[in-house]
């Protein structure tokens, strides 16, 4: 293990004062055990991309709620 990557993991638990809840929340099932990390989320997810009819329905969808009426 690195220098830096000990050093660092020495403060994985600390909670910081101005942490946002959306960082309390991401970071609360994350840990740093035997040079492995786990429970680390954040944005986004791990959902496949939509392809074929699901995208042109979603697309449909999406574009009909989100366009601007003048």
């Amino acid at each position: 293990m690195s220098k830096t990557i000990e050093t660092l993991s020495q403060f994985i638990e600390v909670q910081e004062k101005t942490q946002s809840s959306h960082w309390k929340k991401y970071h609360s099932n994350f840990k740093y055990k035997n040079g492995e990390l786990s429970g680390l989320e954040g944005f986004g997810t791990i959902n496949k991309p939509l392809t074929g009819i699901k995208k042109i329905i979603y697309n449909l969808f999406l574009n009909r709620h989100t366009q601007h009426k003048n």
